[in-house]
This record gives structure tokens, sequence and C-alpha cells, in this order.
């Protein structure tokens, strides 16, 4: 085995139980009868430091009602003299022990310290560039201005300079910012929906406000004709990459990733994971029940449902915006309830440690899904700059969270957002008997008093996209709006801010 490979060590761990002992002295007599001494030893670190153990006692009775025993005893980030602590208690050669030690700091120096291009440049997709073109800026530039020639060839020459104007300030903050092969990869992944008449949304969020995109024809949203702010989508200012989302049937959004699959290589896109935190309430609950039903509990039968009830209705909510720009209600965190609740004060006092507890876990993972709509386009094999993992239904997803892969690892990340409001849009169309290359939306009558009149005035908005909420509609009554401007300063006053 160990005239195979160069590199093969065996494993022993320092925790404080015969049976673990015992293992160590079974892999050490293995070792001496292969004739190696490439023997490690590491620690199942489940929690940072040994005081952190009761609090992950009582994180795996609410997260998996486990019966915690001796199992995760030393399964903390041990040091060096925890281990000769630990190892010295038991029969086991300390000479051996030192030596694993010293071989696990031998592995952690052989480790290279290469930069690989993280967290610097967006890393993005491999691009095929016409042999034509140096590079990926001057073919953006040439699909740009080609839809430029095409968008606005009916337009007066006075308007088709300020657009031309618009689009030489639009240029070099793309390429400066390293956006153009970013820019081709929306082309190509909207062309390709297009050819499988997948309907696709207009625009969604600041991508809007780039003229560049427009004629690309990513987006149907003249921006210049609604002044529209290119620097609210990009700017040399800001830190974190530009994000464009792209809304796309909820039947046929499967087809948009087998299309990413197809043009970016199957092996350089993957899903990515969310993890479920541990809400407040939830934890002030949970907590308080393993605190009132276990014996050896400080506060056992002391904290009954109905107080525990009570205690996380003081947890106050809040509506703000979610990673895909959707309404969501986000709670309060116990630490700035504490400080302005009176009552919740009180009762801190009387249960500190349940408080505790709840102030130790609240927000920390308990589970992991799939991202709704997130999905990472890499240069090569997503594997080559993250770890991956299977959802529930066995399928591949990246392992980390959506803002480590952006801003720590630079990958580029698409939305693709699955709307029931499309396909509803796209069965009225086929009833109608047309398609969607029947509807130029720069071109709807904006002006049709019956629309005012029957839907925004009245409040008769449910099935219009972002105006269906009860607070929505009532704006709308109260509102009276008049115009598409009276809408658009609807929508943006009922959109909650982060």
């Amino acid at each position: 085995m160990c005239e195979t490979f160069d590199d093969v060590y065996l494993e022993i761990q320092s925790h404080p139980n015969e049976y673990q002992m015992q293992l160590n002295n079974n892999i050490l007599k293995f070792a001496e009868m292969v004739g190696t001494d490439k023997v490690i030893i590491t620690t199942d670190a489940h929690m940072i430091s040994k005081d952190q153990q009761d609090v992950h006692n009582i994180f795996v009775k609410i997260g998996t009602e486990r019966e915690v025993g001796e199992t995760y005893d030393g399964c903390y980030l041990q040091t060096y003299q925890d281990v000769i602590d630990i190892c010295s208690q038991f029969d086991i050669d300390m000479n051996l022990v030192q030596k694993a030690i010293e071989n696990t700091l031998h592995i952690a120096n052989m480790i290279e310290n290469i930069d690989i291009g993280l967290g610097v440049d967006p890393l993005m997709p491999k691009i095929d560039i016409p042999k034509e073109f140096k590079n990926g800026d001057e073919y953006v530039e040439y699909l740009i201005w080609k839809g430029f020639d095409e968008k606005f060839k009916n337009l007066p020459e006075d308007k088709k300079e300020v657009r031309r104007k618009r689009i030489e300030e639009e240029l070099p903050v793309i390429e400066a910012l390293h956006y153009s092969e970013y820019f081709i990869m929306l082309q190509m992944l909207t062309n390709a929906a297009k050819e499988k008449h997948i309907p696709l949304g207009y625009s969604r969020g600041s991508g809007a406000n780039c003229l560049c995109l427009y004629c690309l024809g990513v987006t149907q949203v003249e921006s210049v004709r609604w002044k529209l702010d290119f620097s609210r989508f990009a700017n040399l200012g800001r830190r974190s990459m530009a994000d464009y989302d792209m809304d796309i049937s909820k039947e046929r959004r499967k087809e948009i990733v087998e299309i990413s699959e197809d043009l970016f290589g199957k092996d350089n896109v993957a899903p990515i994971c969310t993890y479920n935190t541990l809400s407040t309430k939830v934890a002030i609950r949970d907590i308080g029940k393993v605190l009132d039903e276990d014996p050896e509990s400080p506060y056992y039968k002391q904290i009954p449902y109905n107080m525990r009830d009570e205690v996380a209705k003081m947890i106050p909510t809040v509506k703000t915006l979610d990673d895909l720009g959707e309404e969501v209600e986000k709670e309060e965190t116990l630490q700035n309830v504490l400080s302005t609740n009176p009552k919740m004060t009180g009762l801190y006092e009387k249960f500190p440690k349940w408080f505790y507890y709840v102030l130790q876990l609240e927000g920390l993972p308990k589970s992991r899904g799939r991202h709704a709509a997130g999905t990472i386009i890499a240069p090569k094999p997503v594997t080559t700059y993250a770890p991956l993992c299977q959802d529930k239904d066995g399928n591949k997803m990246l392992q980390i969270e959506m803002h480590a892969a952006m801003d720590d690892l630079s990958l580029i990340k698409m939305d693709f957002l699955g709307l029931k409001t499309l396909d509803i849009i796209d069965d009225a169309l086929k009833i109608a008997g047309l398609t969607w290359e029947d509807v130029d939306i720069n071109h709807l009558n904006l002006d049709d008093e019956e629309v005012y009149n029957n839907i925004y005035k009245v409040g008769h908005t449910v099935g219009v996209f972002q105006m269906e909420s009860l607070e929505a509609r009532k704006m709308c009554v109260q509102a009276q709006a008049n115009d598409i401007e009276d809408v658009i300063a609807i929508n943006a006053a009922n959109r909650p801010r982060n």
C-alpha cells in the first residue's frame, strides 16, 4: 500500500472514551504491520471550544431529537495540550501519539498557498469568441452596436445620438469591470430560450437600466426612454458583481438550466444550496420545551407552553426583500428585543439560561435545501472551485450558499425565476391566436383609460405581477392611477426595503 501511494496516512482520533482508544490502538497495530509510521491524529470538531458543549447538546436535542450522551464529549477544536491530556488518560503509546501530532502538522505544511484568482475578478463562463475578434471586449462591442443599428434604425437622428452617447458611456464601465463575457452569456441564454419559444419576462431589476443589454436583446425596456440610471446596475465604485435575473415560464424553467448546460458544459453548471436557519421564535419555543421537560434542567416544569408561546410572540416581524427580490417577513433578533422590551428583560433575569441558549443558537443553520432560482455557471467544472452535495432528491447542488459563491469565490450566478404569471400570459396569447413575437411592449398604448378605470382605480389587480397583495390593491384605490407613471410609483412605494 505505502509503496503504491507516497502520501497515505492512517487516522486516529482523540476522543475521551475507551471505545475510541481501542480503535486507535488497533489502527496503530495495523500501521506497524504494514510498516508505516504515517499516522495522523484529528478531532471530530462539532464546536469551537469545550465550554460550548452544553449549548451543542441543546442544539442537537431541538434539531434531531437525538439522545445526547458521551457521543459529543471531546468534539471540539482541541489544542495540542488538549490532545495530550485526553490521550494520556488511556492505555496508548504516547510516543506514537506525539509522532501522529507531528505528522498532522507535516500535512498542513504540505499544502501550498496557491493563488488561483478567487475573489478578484469575476470568473466568467467560457465563451468561444469568433476568430475575427481579439477578445470578449471587441466582440461584445460588435454585438451591441449591431443591436443598436437594428433597434434604433427608424429613430430620428437627434434621438439616436442621445442613445449613441449612452452606449459610449456604458461600454467603458462594462469593460473595466470585466463584464463583456457576462453580457455575451446573457445574450446566448436569451437567444437560446427564444429559439425554443420559452416565455421570458421583459426585464427584472436594475438590468433594465442598461441600454447595452437592450441592444443585445436581453431586456425589452428602453432605458433612455424611461430615464433609468445605468449606475444603478453597474458602476466603477460597486464592489459586488452586477446581478441580472431572468424571469422564465414556471412550467419550463427546467429547460433553461438544460440550455445552460448545453452552452457552457454540464459539469460547469450547478444549482446553489440554501441553509435554513433556526428562527428566534422557534428557538424560544423549542429550547424552552427541552428545558421544561428535562428533569435535570434548572427550569424543570417551570416553562410551560403558554409561557413559551407568549415570549415567542414578543418577537416582532418586519417586511423585507429576500435574495430574489420577493417580499418576505423577517424576525427581529432576541438581542434587539431585550434592549427595548421591559417584560422580556424581566423574564431574562428569571430564566437566564433559557435566553442564553436562544442568543447562542438563533440564526444558526439547521437544515440545507435547494435555492429556488440560483444557478452557478463557471468556466471550469464547478468542483474546481467548490464542493458539491445532493438535495433530497439526489440531484447535485453547490454545497456553499449564494453569497459565499459570489462574493468570496467570484463565481457567476444566474437567478432563473419561474413565474406563473408568464404561463398565464402564454395561455392567454394562445387563446387569442397570438405569439410573444406579436407583443411589442415598447409600442403598447399606455394611455388606455379603460385599463386605469377598470383595473387600477378599483383595485382589481389580482393577477398583475407585484400588484396582487392586499396592501398594493388598497394603494391602487387610494392613489387613483391615471397613467403608467402613477402605476410605477405605486409599485415602487409598495415594495419593502432591506
